[in-house]
């Protein structure tokens, strides 16, 4: 069984998202960020485990070289999906950028092309009829539960009529924003190669502006096969793993559905699902299940077979890749968990999360553990917060639910309301008898419903018959309770800290870059 808590080096405690504008969160502190990094270096390079007929830091190597990295290098990795990054998010990349400089290394973003988002428009807040609200617009044309990796680039009329959108949904603000940087750089023609690389280019000519750099590694062209191959080679155990560092982390989180965080990987004899995607082009992503056998292991995505592979040729590392490729035209990619482990246990001497990303990866570190049996490197965790310049009603929650209250209180006790007329202040005298009886049985005829419900039904009708004697009353009190939900909802959408990075000034930018440490910090 696995222990419930590790020895950990974040304080989960701190993981709070930032609430004020220009607001940091780094976690450990800045200074203790460089020494943590080596100290992830030498613990895995000495690491007692293996990857397939490989040890663990033989493999490590081999991964790390395939992207650049150099055995003595320290690399520092973030990863995010390519799609309209918050400032929150693009911290990441200023603190690892600033980081590699510090310690002599290599900064890497992943770029998790193989996600399957639910929306790929931009988000832009605009005034529309004198009111601020949110306009969306379209950046990709993909089926839903398809990979972004498949998204064509904008090109053509496309491109011209995202650019315009955009332009016009911004208004004043968009001369004054990154935005220009960015549309530039989105319709060069070395940025066409797909949608990915598109979108990829066009965000690092606006970090180039702020003087940011970090360098984008697409998952789909980086993921290692030594991995996948130990997961289908062994996949009872690798999804019996797993299964038990999800049921650890809901046991030391409290959580009772076995579909969440994230469900359980289906486990059986004759059958295993694994962390995986599969896909073909212009197809939705599928989930990986293996059925072992003695000899070869059969492939499927979902309910349809693939084909079968060499168990002998999976277990070892230098055939592999080349027995995985004999499945033509699938693409294998990892889900969630089997990326950060990738990316922790064989790529980064350091990995830098989000918020939500560092809580769900305890999982992570409780899979290493169980898996491999090793102590899963520390990790760390940026964001930020940033708000743009919209203007904000003094209207709040509480305020909204004052006004919901009073008119739904109108319909129940319309004398607090109403202005007392002779035929008003004979139907409250009325009112008050009803009351007063329907009060009296509840009291002393508690089990008589049908006395007590004509008793209740009186008093109704009467309330109805004041109200529509004042029916301008309850017009006010619905168009006050409609001004203040638009009000509300109008702070709410200049409140967001989740607008596209690019929405917002260079000088705005360059603020949370004077609040975000250092290289003189960050140095050992």
């Amino acid at each position: 069984m696995l222990a419930c808590t590790l020895e950990a080096t974040l304080d989960f405690t701190r993981l709070r998202t930032p609430p004020n504008h220009a607001d940091t969160l780094v976690e450990p502190e800045a200074e203790q960020l460089a020494r943590l990094t080596e100290a992830n270096h030498r613990r895995l390079a000495e690491a007692d485990y293996s990857l397939l007929d490989l040890p663990g830091a033989q493999a490590r190597r081999q991964v790390r070289a395939g992207l650049g990295v150099g055995d003595d290098q320290l690399a520092i990795v973030a990863g995010h999906q390519p799609e309209f990054i918050h400032p929150g998010v693009w911290a990441k990349h200023v603190v690892i950028q600033r980081l590699a400089k510090a310690v002599g290394g290599k900064a890497l973003n992943l770029v998790v092309d193989s996600d399957a988002p639910r929306d790929t428009a931009l988000h832009i807040p605009s005034a529309q009829s004198g009111r601020l609200a949110i306009t969306h617009v379209p950046a990709a044309d993909l089926p839903a539960g398809h990979a972004l990796e498949l998204a064509a680039p904008l090109q053509g009329e496309r491109l011209d009529s995202f650019v315009q959108q955009v332009r016009a949904a911004f208004g004043e603000h968009f001369e004054r924003s990154l935005l220009p940087v960015y549309l530039k750089q989105l319709g060069s023609p070395d940025a066409d190669t797909d949608w990915v690389d598109q979108t990829v280019h066009a965000r690092r000519a606006v970090e180039a502006s702020v003087g940011v750099r970090v360098d984008d590694v697409r998952i789909s062209r980086a993921w290692d096969g030594l991995l996948l191959a130990e997961m289908i080679a062994h996949a009872g155990d690798f999804a019996a793993s797993y299964n038990r560092a999800l049921a650890t982390y809901r046991r030391a989180n409290r959580v009772r559905s076995r579909q969440r965080p994230i469900p359980d990987l289906h486990l059986e004899a004759r059958q295993v699902e694994l962390p995986v995607w599969v896909y073909r082009r212009g197809e939705p992503r599928r989930r990986l299940f293996v059925r072992p056998g003695n000899e070869r292991v059969e492939l499927l995505a979902d309910h349809e077979s693939l084909g079968s592979v060499a168990l002998a040729g999976l277990l070892r590392s230098e055939t592999a890749r080349l027995t995985l490729a004999g499945i033509e035209g699938v693409r294998f990619r990892p889900r969630a968990l089997a990326l950060t482990l990738w990316a922790r246990l064989f790529l980064a001497d350091l990995f830098v999360h989000g918020i939500g990303g560092a809580k769900y990866d305890r999982i992570t570190d409780l899979l290493i553990q169980d898996y491999f049996g090793i102590t899963p490197p520390a990790m760390a965790c940026v964001s930020a917060t940033l708000r743009l310049d919209l203007p904000r009603h003094d209207m709040g929650a509480s305020s909204v639910r004052a006004r919901r209250h009073s008119l739904r209180d109108l319909y129940y006790n319309p004398q607090r309301y109403v202005t007392f007329d002779e035929t008003t202040t004979a139907l409250l005298k009325r009112r008050g008898a009803a009351v007063d009886r329907s009060a009296a049985l509840r009291k002393s005829q508690p089990n008589e419903h049908q006395l007590r419900r004509h008793a209740f039904q009186a008093v109704r009708e009467i309330n109805d018959r004041i109200l529509r004697l004042h029916a301008p009353v309850a017009k006010r009190l619905q168009a006050d309770l409609q001004e203040g939900e638009r009000r509300l909802l109008a702070n709410q959408i200049a409140d967001s800290r989740d607008y596209f990075f690019a929405l917002f000034s260079r000088p705005v930018l360059d603020s949370l870059l004077d609040r975000l440490p250092g290289e003189e910090v960050l140095r050992l």
